[in-house]
């Protein structure tokens, strides 16, 4: 199973005046030079009774197992349950590198030319896991990392194969972020909805620059300007 440890351990061993808010948790960056070092503590609002099953008749512990077991440097996955008598309380994982992608200001050429891992990643886990939770919080990204995802003990165990799924959600949600007016955006997805060798940020890119070329534009002016 995955170590579990009391809420108790982990109390006071957070900071617990700078943390961000999600629509069902509340994420502390656990303090400089404790147990935890460069990990974050995500307390659920609503706690998950230790009885609980998945819909896959499984307990939720034994899905956060699962979970664990995934060996990825681009997919923060959970390392702790924090539990009381009766429930699980939270996780501690890792820390995702970088910032949210949504508050910067990236283009898709910064994007392209950054290497990284995620599409490999989220392929090998698609045949044990569908991606479930990806939204604007659950993408950061910096120049040395690339592309991180978090909110994975939100994902689904799979019935199937979900490489496409998985990899079209991913990328349309990049897009989205990427905020281009919505002839372009469309445009992108039907290239997504190719198949899943066209599910990569280059066929991104390729649209892109092929609409910014037809329409004599800079990248900035074929995004939709809205106040963050």
């Amino acid at each position: 199973m995955i170590q579990t440890i009391s809420y108790s351990d982990i109390e006071g061993k957070y900071d617990s005046e700078n943390s961000n808010w999600g629509s069902s948790a509340k994420v502390f960056f656990m303090v400089e030079g404790e147990d935890f070092n460069n990990m974050v503590y995500k307390n659920y609002l609503w706690p998950i009774a230790l009885d609980r099953k998945t819909s896959r008749n499984i307990t939720y512990l034994e899905h956060l197992t699962n979970l664990a077991n995934i060996n990825s440097e681009v997919l923060m996955t959970p390392k702790v349950a924090v539990t009381n008598p009766l429930a699980i309380v939270g996780i501690v994982m890792n820390k995702a590198p970088g910032e949210l992608l949504s508050n910067q200001d990236i283009s898709i050429s910064q994007l392209v030319n950054v290497q990284n891992q995620i599409r490999e990643a989220i392929i090998d886990i698609s045949t044990q896991f569908e991606i479930f939770d990806l939204n604007a919080g659950s993408i950061f990204f910096s120049f040395d990392e690339g592309i991180t995802l978090v909110d994975s003990e939100s994902y689904m165990e799979a019935s199937g194969d979900y490489s496409f799924i998985n990899l079209y959600r991913f990328y349309t949600k990049i897009v989205e972020i990427l905020n281009y007016v919505p002839e372009l955006k469309a445009r992108i997805c039907e290239e997504l909805k190719r198949g899943i060798d066209f599910c990569r940020l280059e066929a991104i890119y390729d649209v892109v620059m092929q609409y910014l070329k037809e329409h004599n534009l800079k990248e900035e002016e074929a995004k939709v300007l809205v106040k963050k």
